[in-house]
């Protein structure tokens, strides 16, 4: 089986985490239900609260989390450096 690791994080996830870093330093992180448009269905999403000038305020969704165990989900990164690979 071919290894399915991918060398990098690509820049703007790492981006998108710097962001939601910040606003959760600033505490404005947040779980919101919202409708995925893909299928319909409702999922918990993290997102961080953007404050408009005119003080309304936008919740930005970064991640939706995880339904189920992460650990039978997804490999930990901490485990062997290509645990996919034979």
């Amino acid at each position: 089986m071919p290894s399915q690791r991918e060398p990098t994080i690509p820049e703007y996830h790492k981006a998108n985490a710097e962001t939601l870093i910040e606003a959760a330093a600033a505490g404005d992180v947040g779980i919101a239900r919202c409708r995925r448009k893909s299928d319909g269905k409702y999922v918990s999403v993290l997102c961080a609260r953007n404050m408009h000038p005119d003080h309304s305020v936008e919740l930005v969704p970064f991640a939706e989390m995880i339904e189920g165990d992460p650990y039978e989900l997804y490999i930990p990164p901490s485990l062997d450096p290509d645990p996919l690979a034979n």
